[in-house]
C-alpha cells in the first residue's frame, strides 16, 4: 500500500512504524528473559553440582570411618592437620 502510493499511505506508514518499535521492544525483553533464564539455569546446575560433590565426599568419609575402624572426630582432626594417634 505504501509502494503504490494508496491515499490512507502515510497513516499505513505511521501504523508499520508503531508495530515495528514494538516489535523491537518485545525481542528485546524476550532476550533479556531468556538471558536471565541462562543465568538461573547455570546456578542451578551450580548449585546441584555442589550439593553432588557434598553427599559423594560425606559417603566416602563414611566409608573411611567404616574401613578404618576410626571415631568420627578422628578422621575430621585429621583433615584439619592434625595428625591420627
Amino acid at each position: 500500500m505504501i509502494q503504490e502510493e494508496n491515499f490512507d499511505a502515510p497513516n499505513v506508514a505511521v501504523k508499520l512504524e508503531s508495530v515495528l518499535n514494538r516489535r523491537g521492544k518485545i525481542k528485546s525483553q524476550a532476550e533479556d528473559k531468556k538471558n536471565l533464564l541462562s543465568d538461573s539455569l547455570l546456578y542451578a546446575q551450580f548449585t546441584r553440582d555442589c550439593s553432588e560433590v557434598s553427599t559423594f565426599t560425606l559417603v566416602f568419609l563414611k566409608g573411611l570411618i567404616w574401613k578404618l575402624h576410626l571415631p568420627f572426630t578422628a578422621v575430621f582432626s585429621s583433615l584439619a592437620g592434625g595428625g591420627l594417634d
